[in-house]
């Protein structure tokens, strides 16, 4: 009896777990996280000056779309399936009945949900450090919620290009 290929899904969604597993345990996540607490370190310097304003939030959020996003997705993205090939790992994958395609998107999806939380959190602390500043933080939650899907769209489109370019 000739055993079923895995579906597509199931294999994206492997790829997905394992590429979690190793960004967890790698030391560019140590840079990302680093890169990413720099927004939030000066929001809370400018809290201690006093001149915490939502301006300040909407310079940053220019500054997470501009530089920080696409720099962290670069760094993590254009690697995934070159460390594959370094490891020497994608022979055996590429020789088993799976679709050429679920490699990629798999360790997409798993760079996208680790990056997503940490750039979300960061973006977070940064809007409560500089609505602790002024008065009504829940009344410029609209403003968070635009910068947190903003952020959110263009972690996937340079996530994306770079894992197309790694790969």
């Amino acid at each position: 009896m000739i055993p079923t290929p895995p579906s597509a899904f199931s294999v994206a969604k492997n790829f997905a777990s394992l590429s979690l597993r190793r960004l967890r345990r790698s030391k560019l996540l140590r840079v990302v996280i680093a890169l990413l607490f720099l927004p939030v370190l000066s929001a809370a310097i400018v809290l201690i000056s006093g001149n915490a304003k939502t301006e300040f939030f909407d310079r940053m959020q220019e500054i997470y779309l501009r530089f920080l996003i696409p720099l962290v997705m670069a760094l993590q993205a254009s690697a995934t399936v070159a460390e594959e090939v370094q490891q020497k790992t994608i022979t055996y994958l590429f020789s088993r009945p799976i679709a050429r395609w679920t490699l990629p998107i798999g360790k997409f999806v798993g760079l996208l949900l680790l990056n997503l939380a940490i750039i979300c959190v960061s973006i977070t602390a940064t809007y409560l450090l500089v609505m602790i500043g002024e008065a009504g933080v829940t009344l410029e939650l609209p403003r968070l919620f635009a910068g947190l899907l903003s952020t959110s769209l263009a972690a996937c489109y340079y996530g994306a290009l770079a894992t197309a370019f790694g790969a």
